[in-house]
């Protein structure tokens, strides 16, 4: 192949290759890897037959045109893999974003769910003290209550014994009353006793 022949060649590999990189570059979700590897490839082995062209083809300037494309080879490759570390880093820091916010909704739905235990538990303690606090207020009415009916009780044994003779005036009330039921019974009696005399005495 003549020498101006892989000349163009070489000329179009390195606008490909300047168009994929700056694709590439520009994109850190850039999948084109494999078309920039490929496209140095191309470049670098179209320099290897410059390099072999027959002397008598080659214009005179023909080295340092080799050592051009030789340094823009150098120079794109550098560019590709400075582009693939960033773009490395750039995926990998990401992730992390990404795992770092995955675990802090993690971290905040167990923190409600624990505000929420905590919520329920206090919810339970509150209405235990409501019910001790019942209980206990429900004993004190009661110690009130019998604290007052033993001091009425012991208001009436003082007066009682404080009053001279009302033991014997309640024993008194007591006598009548019996002895009053005691006619009422006898009297009942005899006139049970007539109405069946007089019963008896119609019958026969």
């Amino acid at each position: 192949m003549a020498w101006s022949e892989v000349k163009r060649e070489c000329v179009s590999a390195e606008k490909s290759l300047h168009e994929v990189l700056n694709s590439f570059q520009r994109d850190i979700e850039s999948d084109l890897d494999d078309n920039v590897e490929t496209q140095l490839t191309r470049l670098s082995n179209l320099i290897d037959k410059l390099v072999a062209c027959n002397d008598a083809d080659k214009p005179p300037t023909s080295k340092a045109q080799i050592q051009r494309l030789r340094e823009i080879l150098l120079d794109n490759r550098s560019k590709f893999r400075t582009a693939q570390l960033r773009h490395r880093q750039a995926r990998e820091g990401e992730a992390l974003r990404k795992s770092i916010k995955r675990e802090h909704a993690e971290d905040r739905q167990a923190e409600s769910l624990l505000m929420q235990e905590r919520s329920s538990l206090m919810n339970s303690v509150n209405m235990t003290s409501n019910i001790i606090g019942q209980a206990v207020e429900t004993r004190n009415e009661l110690i009130r209550q019998r604290a007052t009916f033993t001091g009425s009780a012991g208001r009436m044994v003082d007066v009682a014994r404080q009053v001279p003779g009302i033991n014997t005036l309640i024993k008194r009330i007591e006598d009548k009353r019996t002895r009053d039921n005691t006619v009422i019974a006898l009297v009942i009696a005899v006139c049970i006793c007539v109405l069946l005399w007089y019963w008896l005495a119609g019958y026969f």
